[in-house]
């Protein structure tokens, strides 16, 4: 029986926490702020409305896959 999408994110996070050491974690943060976060544009970061984001997936007006 397939595992939820879920569960299995759940799964990774906990093989990942266990793994990975304060040290790591902080060079991952500094990497993430100073590389990738300050490179996006400035409205990156905002959420998108259902229709941007149904139109991004596929779907129609009605929730039909285009």
């Amino acid at each position: 029986m397939p595992m939820s999408i879920k569960k299995v994110v759940r799964k990774k996070k906990e093989r990942l926490e266990v793994v990975g050491s304060a040290a790591q974690r902080q060079r991952l943060l500094t990497f993430l702020q100073n590389r990738v976060w300050a490179s996006l544009p400035k409205g990156a970061s905002r959420r998108w409305t259902r229709k941007q984001e149904g139109r991004l997936l596929g779907y129609g007006r009605r929730g039909e896959p285009v």
